[in-house]
């Protein structure tokens, strides 16, 4: 509430006592330690709310044409047992045109574990050449 001697329908009287109250160090360090509190509560309030209707009912088609993609090469595992590539990296310098696959079996126990003749090589590809890897 308002102190006795503050009259709070009369403009002039409110300014000079919130001049006073404004100048006091208690409410400052009250202000400076309830703000981050008070801003929270803000940031919460202030949500948008994603089933009002802020435009009007028209539909506009934003796509211009369907997605499209193309295969432009294949790199297969060129070890004699069958594994997918399990991670690509492309080369820092984008006109190198060089990529490294890693090829894994990710099945625990799969019976191509056990086959002598599986590599556990990675390779490095040109990307224009996808007949050969440059290292393997």
């Amino acid at each position: 509430g308002w102190p006795k001697d503050v009259d709070f329908t009369e403009q002039s009287d409110v300014k000079r006592f919130r001049k006073k109250v404004e100048k006091d160090e208690d409410y400052q360090y009250s202000m400076k330690s309830l703000f981050p509190m008070v801003q929270k509560c803000i940031k919460q309030n202030n949500t948008v709310n994603i089933y009002e209707e802020y435009f009007d009912a028209k539909e506009t088609d934003h796509s211009s044409e369907p997605p499209l993609a193309k295969g432009l090469a294949v790199f297969r595992d060129p070890s004699s047992v069958a594994r997918p590539a399990t991670s690509v990296n492309w080369h820092p310098e984008a006109s190198s045109g060089k990529i490294a696959v890693s090829y894994s079996v990710l099945n625990f126990q799969d019976k191509r574990l056990n086959d002598p003749h599986m590599s556990s090589s990675a390779y490095i590809w040109d990307i224009t050449n996808s007949n050969k890897p440059i290292v393997g």
